[in-house]
């Protein structure tokens, strides 16, 4: 898996969306099969899965990964005050004004 997230970072890097969540997503598949009990690896993978969403302009995804990843890290213990280069308050003030009907929840 760690191979296989080396690469997607690499095609992350040449701006390769696409390529980089197919790798990301097989990653995912074999944190969850084969690292079971590995809550602060997979918050991670799920955490550059929903960047690469956003950065796609796909939020609705972005939002499902970031989610999932909080409550990955939550049962890990992991504090989460950052998804990779997007801070929480950058992206719940993004989510309020893309979704004003949920901002009293953002």
């Amino acid at each position: 898996a760690q191979t296989l997230s080396h690469i997607a970072k690499v095609h992350q890097q040449r701006g390769e969306a696409r390529e980089a969540l197919d790798c990301y997503q097989e990653v995912l598949r074999i944190q969850y099969c084969h690292q079971p009990g590995a809550d602060h690896i997979i918050w991670r993978t799920l955490q550059q899965m929903g960047n690469l969403y956003l950065l796609c302009g796909d939020i609705a995804k972005c939002i499902e990964f970031l989610a999932e990843g909080c409550r990955v890290a939550e049962r890990s213990g992991t504090a989460v005050d950052r998804f990779g280069d997007f801070e929480i308050g950058v992206f719940v003030n993004l989510f309020a004004r893309l979704f004003p009907e949920a901002a009293a929840a953002a």
